[in-house]
């Protein structure tokens, strides 16, 4: 990681931290669970299929999340990798004549916008973990779905920020160039 690239750290920083977080709550409920967990779910939220607690159908999620994490993770520490070549961005004559400290902080904004998703992700699954537990001990009788949507919106919303976040820095690093 680039010295030059603060808040990518913190980025990953808090996406390790979302993930360790869901893996502290597989393990502390795990050995709490009833004989039968929801695994899935109808599109009215319903549990509609069943199994006993195990490594796979508890710690699924979890694996999802760390699946996640290490993409996310790997994505954005290899956007300050790509050669120029393969770079299809509006302006690209006047990014390229840039210098790399500009160039770094152009890609920490991708980086960092990236592990945010990722952190959104991981928080989703926590969420979906976190209701199956929930509905495993009765404490809800449906998934509540407007987990899913918000996190799908979170997402969406960050790609965007992303985006207009990227191009504004990318215009005010190509105006301080001249």
């Amino acid at each position: 990681m680039h010295e030059k690239t603060p808040t990518v750290a913190r980025a990953m920083i808090a996406m390790i931290t979302a993930v360790v977080v869901h893996g502290t709550f597989a393990l502390a409920t795990f050995g709490n669970l009833p004989d039968k967990i929801p695994v899935h779910f109808g599109a009215d939220g319903v549990a509609d299929s069943f199994a006993e607690p195990s490594v796979c159908s508890w710690f699924g999620l979890f694996f999802v999340s760390v699946g996640t994490g290490l993409l996310m993770g790997t994505i954005a520490l290899s956007v300050f990798k790509i050669p120029s070549r393969y770079l299809s961005i509006p302006r690209k004559k006047e990014y390229l004549a840039l210098g790399e400290h500009p160039r770094n902080r152009l890609m920490g904004v991708i980086a960092t916008h990236t592990l945010i998703m990722g952190i959104a992700s991981v928080v989703l699954m926590l969420c979906v973990h976190i209701s199956m537990a929930l509905l495993a001990h009765g404490s809800i009788d449906r998934f509540p779905a407007w987990i899913v949507f918000a996190a799908m919106l979170v997402i969406i919303i960050e790609l965007v920020v992303m985006i207009t976040s990227f191009l504004r820095k990318l215009d005010n690093e190509i105006r301080r160039m001249k």
